[in-house]
């Protein structure tokens, strides 16, 4: 059988590929933002090594690391893991059928 990389794979934790994907994105623009994974880390109010060990791939994440993910680039949960946005210079909004 062969697999490409629009096939949603289940990840380790419930997550797809692609929301894991997706929230790597929104973590990249936080990072961009704050310049720092501490400042990172303040923004989402969670430890800098869960953040650093989600975004290279060494925890499967969680949850909650996702809605603060989501709230800290001011999305809805669901608008964040669907990747219906758009990162601009004045940081990220969504797009399509969010709410």
């Amino acid at each position: 059988m062969m697999s490409t990389s629009t096939v949603r794979q289940p990840a380790r934790n419930g997550f797809t590929v692609m929301q894991r994907t997706n929230l790597c994105v929104l973590l990249r623009q936080i990072y961009r933002e704050h310049g720092s994974w501490i400042g990172v880390a303040r923004a989402l109010r969670m430890r800098r090594a869960t953040i650093e060990a989600f975004y290279y791939d060494e925890t499967p994440g969680n949850l909650a690391l996702a809605r603060a993910i989501a709230t800290a680039t001011k999305l809805d949960l669901d608008t964040a893991l669907d990747g219906r946005f758009v990162i601009t210079d004045k940081g990220v909004k969504a797009i399509g059928g969010a709410r």
